[in-house]
Formats: structure tokens, sequence, C-alpha cells
């Protein structure tokens, strides 16, 4: 009877610990949220509600503005995106 249950307790700590790893490694594959430094190098830049093509610009910030990169995607059509963050006060937000 000893050998059963040690057996049973034993396949329970190993379901344990499969579990646990299964947990860590999902936890370990997650995004980490950017947070890049950028400047804005032309003159003004228009951000855009979503990388739609139709999307409609929400605001624009000029050069030399210090930005943070929150995010990036690729569109349908293949184009490269980036969400860009504004400086303080205002905290501009919109797809570049």
């Amino acid at each position: 009877m000893k050998s059963i249950h040690s057996k049973k307790r034993c396949d329970q700590w190993r379901g344990i610990a499969l579990l646990a790893l299964l947990c860590l490694t999902g936890a370990c594959q997650r995004q980490r949220p950017l947070e890049e430094k950028a400047f804005v190098a032309p003159e003004r830049l228009k951000l855009k509600s979503s990388i739609a093509q139709a999307a409609r610009y929400t605001s624009e910030l000029p050069g030399g503005t210090l930005v943070t990169i929150t995010d990036r995607d690729v569109s349908e059509e293949g184009a490269l995106w980036a969400e860009i963050r504004g400086p303080e006060p205002e905290n501009r937000v919109g797809w570049v």
C-alpha cells in the first residue's frame, strides 16, 4: 500500500512541477512594453490614430521632441509602424 500512495504523491508533485515550469516559460515569452526613447527628426511629425490606411491624423509634434516608442506593428500592406508618446504635459500618443 505504501508504494501505491508514494507513487501517487510522486505523480502529483511531477504534475505541480510541470505546471510551474509551464507558467514560468509562458511568463518569459510575454512581451514587455517598449519604452525606447527617440527624437523627432523631421521639422514636424504628424501622428495617426491607428495603422489603418484610412486612419486620421490626430496631432503633430515639432522636430527635436523627445518621444517614447511604446509599441511596434506591421500594417496589412507590410508597412512598419511605431506608436509613440510625446512628452508631458500633453502626452500626445499616435502612430508614425
